[in-house]
């Protein structure tokens, strides 16, 4: 789940650094529509789509406390930075990031019993 985590930051910062890199001119004329760094992100962001999806439906299964789930959905959904994240909590980042810690580890082992009955599935 760490990985996924660190994925959806890496996508994050990419999806900015695009809108910053075709500029509003290039989006006003409609050029980017047909340009192949914009039908590359768009299959980013379907991916991107798919996997704030699954994180939603792991959120949902896990247990997280809801201060765990308000800072994932913040980081990841809102594309908050992490003082940010702090900021709109109304909590130090080095609390903001323990909350995200625990709810990734509470993620994680949902996606361990997930896995687990896949595979009981898959061998009955």
């Amino acid at each position: 789940m760490a990985s996924l985590a660190l994925e959806l930051d890496h996508h994050r910062t990419l999806c900015k650094r695009f809108i910053e890199d075709i500029g509003p001119r290039e989006m006003e004329d409609n050029m980017y529509t047909a340009s192949e760094p914009f039908q590359a992100w768009f299959q980013r962001s379907e991916r991107y789509a798919t996997e704030l999806g699954y994180l939603e439906e792991l959120l949902d299964v896990s247990g997280a406390r809801s201060r765990e789930r308000h800072v994932i959905r913040l980081r990841y959904y809102e594309g908050l930075e992490w003082w940010q994240v702090a900021k709109a909590m109304h909590y130090s980042e080095a609390h903001v990031r323990r909350f995200h810690e625990a709810a990734i580890q509470k993620m994680e082992e949902a996606q361990r019993w997930e896995q687990m009955d896949i595979e009981d599935v898959a061998g009955a």
